[in-house]
């Protein structure tokens, strides 16, 4: 079945289809309305690993690189993100209570401005500004913060 319409198998009523909900409308007019898939709320940490990925890793591969490279929890609900070497390529990993999702996404064109790693380091924790630049290609190293006060969540980094 498509949403929207179209044929259910072995039936030619074209309408057959459709969900029968007028208050709600069909299923494709209610997918582009803004419906969240998953929410980062301001608790949710977003961890950024250091260095290259390996971008053929999938569920367990990074499930493995969050709980012994980055020494950290994969089902907190923290968001997780990851880069290839070429950095045009990068996975966000997350689990929102149910499952883990794995989200990816390839540049066409240009490169991420992903920060190296370090000896002391492999991780950086990123705002939800931040997240934003740099999805958005913009280099967040280049940006300066204001001199607002923000107050550090206590929360340890096991979380």
């Amino acid at each position: 079945m498509r949403f929207g319409g179209g044929v259910i198998q072995g039936t030619k009523d074209r309408g057959a289809g459709r969900f029968r909900f007028e208050h709600l409308g069909t299923a494709a007019e209610r997918l582009g309305e803004g419906v969240a898939v998953f929410g980062i709320g301001p608790a949710t940490r977003i961890y950024l690993a250091l260095g290259a990925t390996d971008m053929r890793k999938g569920f367990e591969g990074l499930y493995g690189l969050v709980r012994d490279r980055l020494q950290l929890e994969p089902l907190s609900g923290h968001v997780f993100l990851f880069c290839n070497k070429a950095r045009n390529r990068t996975k966000v990993l997350f689990w929102d209570g149910s499952g883990l999702w794995i989200c990816a996404k390839r540049l066409e064109k240009g490169r991420f401005s992903w920060p190296s790693e370090s000896d002391q380091q492999t991780r950086v924790i990123l705002s939800h500004e931040e997240l934003a630049l740099l999805l958005g290609g913009i280099e967040v190293e280049r940006t300066r913060r204001k001199d607002w006060y923000r107050k550090e969540l206590a929360l340890s980094d096991k979380m």
